[in-house]
């Protein structure tokens, strides 16, 4: 994601997987650092508006606040929902504010 020229149909395919990720994840992330999803939408807001630039950085800084929890040898399982299909059209990243 970080290294995206424009944002294509694969990259709105990678978006819409990493939306949902988010949506599992949201409350592990809420708990063990808020911020991270701060960044998270961002970069959804900033890959609506076209703003590449904007959404890899914001991307970058929730991946720098990923890396550097504390590590405590595993993070808890999250419930499997399955992956989005690939034939899909991406849903729109807003819907992970809700």
């Amino acid at each position: 994601m970080l290294t995206v020229a424009d944002l294509d149909a694969d990259v709105r395919t990678m978006l819409a997987a990493l939306a949902h990720t988010a949506v599992t994840a949201e409350p592990l992330l809420a708990n063990l650092d808020p911020s991270i999803l701060i960044e998270i939408r961002s970069a959804f807001d900033h890959a609506e508006a076209q703003r590449i630039d904007d959404m890899r950085a914001s991307l970058l800084m929730a991946s720098r606040r990923l890396s550097v929890l504390p590590h405590t040898g595993s993070f808890p399982s999250l419930p499997h929902q399955g992956a989005p299909p690939h034939h899909t059209k991406p849903s729109n990243p807003r819907d992970m504010r809700e």
